[in-house]
């Protein structure tokens, strides 16, 4: 599965967009579901493209991470079934791991 498509990089805002109450525009999910990232933010910069958004695994922030390094974690996928919405919404109704497809 591809986790970083034309759609997404044409949706995503750049990295320097700040809000209160960003949009989540794609989560990304390990199988074993010990990680969650739902990225609000985007850009190329050189040779890798670099996201923003709320991961959640060992704790809970605000970071910025690489495509490079969510392909270097095994079992990462991209959840198709998830809809652009507000970050309040989607940590609102808990954490809601996707279902596991078989």
């Amino acid at each position: 599965m591809e986790l970083l498509t034309e759609d997404i990089r044409a949706a995503l805002p750049r990295i320097n967009f700040w809000g209160r109450n960003p949009t989540v525009h794609v989560r990304y999910f390990t199988l074993d579901r010990q990680r969650l990232w739902y990225v609000t933010s985007g850009c190329q910069q050189g040779p890798d493209y670099y996201f923003h958004g709320f991961v959640i695994g060992d704790g809970a922030e605000w970071r910025t991470f690489t495509l490079a390094q969510l392909e270097g974690i095994d079992g990462v996928v991209r959840d198709t079934s998830f809809r652009p919405c507000r970050i309040a919404d989607a940590l609102r109704s808990g954490i809601a791991w996707p279902e596991r497809r078989t």
